[in-house]
């Protein structure tokens, strides 16, 4: 937990710096990015508890020169019978360090759902008396949960803080590379992010 805040705090003083650096010379470093919106897509690294790769899709919309709002939605593959997914809306703050390249600080609000599958989880568990789990472990067949009861899940907001990088390819297309933090009670992770995005 203490890595993650430090690496938090590495990006954003970066990005910081990196503001004022250029801030006087923005006319001369500015991008020739005329380009408003975008939709990509990305591979995802969770390193929570529940810590699995998923992939995802996002669009964007720059406001200002500067200031660009995201929505994302994030499928996370089934490990140790959980998955989970996620809709996030988050807002960069552009920071042009070269006519490619871009850093950006960013905030926002998540909501997650994670998925439990927990008829599986006996199933393992149990391995070759599960048919007799099945028949008797409750008393009797008519007693064991139906196929909706086979899996629960949790919802809950919580707030995205972290940092990314926009590398130009060409005037459509771009590269992407993003870390953050998502702040939810009990799911709390770091997220690693790699996409790409066609802009208009």
């Amino acid at each position: 937990m203490k890595k993650t805040l430090f690496v938090f705090a590495a990006l954003v003083m970066l990005a910081t710096s990196a503001s004022a650096q250029f801030s006087n010379s923005k006319s001369s470093r500015a991008s020739s990015d005329d380009s408003r919106g975008a939709i990509g897509v990305n591979v995802s690294l969770a390193t929570g508890d529940i810590g699995t790769i998923g992939f995802g899709a996002k669009a964007q919309y720059r406001f200002i020169d500067q200031f660009r709002g995201e929505a994302s939605f994030n499928y996370f593959l089934k490990k140790d019978y959980v998955s989970s997914w996620d809709v996030n809306l988050n807002f960069h703050y552009l920071i042009p360090v070269a006519n490619s390249i871009k850093v950006y600080p960013l905030a926002g609000v998540t909501y997650k759902r994670v998925i439990t599958d927990t008829e599986g989880a006996i199933e393992d568990a149990l391995g070759d008396w599960y048919d007799l789990y099945r028949a008797y472990g409750y008393g009797s067949s008519s007693s064991f949960p139906s196929s909706s009861d086979s899996s629960n899940s949790t919802g809950k907001f919580g707030a995205n803080l972290g940092a990314g990088v926009d590398f130009d390819l060409s005037d459509s297309w771009k590269l992407n590379f993003e870390t953050k933090y998502q702040l939810i009670s009990d799911y709390g992770q770091v997220v690693l992010t790699v996409g790409a995005a066609y802009k208009f």
